[in-house]
């Protein structure tokens, strides 16, 4: 991404912060006025320059959120996925054996809602590390792999990419102790809250949650993507105790050893827009899992 692409996505994400603080001391404003002096009618100039600076900090988010989104689609970086997916049926040797790789695998991972799958489709409205296993109530029961892959893969490297899929439908839980950690202030702050309010009451409580809630709030929206990095890298480390770090490392750096056109793009991200973006690439995951 050039510079002056960097520049304008750097920006936007100003004006989303901008608009989310302009919310936040607008809403300490409705709750002092509501108190003290806020009209029952909302008829004087202070009410409505308060609404008014809410509903503009709201729009300021909107519009700093669209710019991101479509600098992002513009780099190349999302690709928009079409609606509905198409899907290519598979009805080959090789649709055939990953079929019955996948339900030897159901065997033994035991997904819940998934048994056994009737049929195998390919898609371009994909993730290279995700499936759609078509749960539900749709029958029959579709299993869709990315089509990227087709052809791509040998025997051996399909049931360990499966195995990764399926224990990716098992999220460990000690994958989401890191992300949990960082939500505890917040959920405290809302207990001391409700602490005050017991105590002091209105409009103390109320005062106290929105004086320093919109600042935690601020510290968790600039965490939560790196965050749900971590907590993805972390679900990989398990993965690989799982079934096997060697094969798991193999197949990574054979899936970007094929040099596949999307897979590439997302190792082009650098500077914030790397540290901020919550999907890890795969150079990311093969680092994490020599580490």
């Amino acid at each position: 991404m050039t510079s002056a692409r960097h520049s304008k996505l750097r920006l936007y994400a100003i004006v989303v912060l901008a608009g989310f603080e302009v919310s936040a001391v607008a809403n300490v404003f409705v709750q002092v006025l509501s108190h003290f002096r806020f009209p029952t009618d909302c008829t004087s100039t202070l009410c409505f320059w308060t609404l008014g600076t809410s509903i503009g900090g709201f729009v300021l988010m909107m519009l700093g959120a669209w710019g991101i989104y479509s600098g992002l689609v513009r780099a190349g970086y999302i690709q928009p996925t079409r609606s509905p997916p198409i899907l290519q049926a598979g009805s080959g040797p090789e649709d055939d054996r990953i079929l019955m790789i996948a339900n030897e695998l159901l065997s033994k991972f035991k997904l819940r809602g998934t048994r056994f799958f009737e049929t195998l489709a390919w898609t371009e409205n994909s993730q290279w590390f995700w499936i759609n296993m078509n749960q539900g109530f749709r029958k029959p029961r579709q299993l869709v792999l990315w089509i990227r892959f087709r052809g791509m893969l040998s025997p051996d490297e399909w049931r360990t990419l499966l195995s990764y899929y399926f224990i990716w439908g098992k999220l460990h839980l000690r994958s989401l102790v890191g992300f949990l950690w960082w939500l505890l202030p917040f959920f405290l702050y809302v207990l001391a809250g409700l602490g005050v309010y017991s105590v002091f009451g209105y409009p103390a409580g109320p005062l106290f949650d929105v004086s320093g809630g919109p600042i935690i709030g601020l510290c968790l929206l600039l965490r939560f993507f790196p965050m749900t990095k971590e907590t993805f890298l972390r679900q990989d480390k398990w993965a690989a105790r799982s079934m096997g770090q060697s094969s798991l490392l193999a197949l990574f750096k054979k899936i970007d050893s094929l040099e596949i056109p999307e897979i590439l793009n997302s190792k082009r991200r650098t500077g914030w827009i790397a540290t901020l973006w919550p999907m890890p690439n795969i150079t990311e995951r093969i680092g994490n899992l020599q580490s």
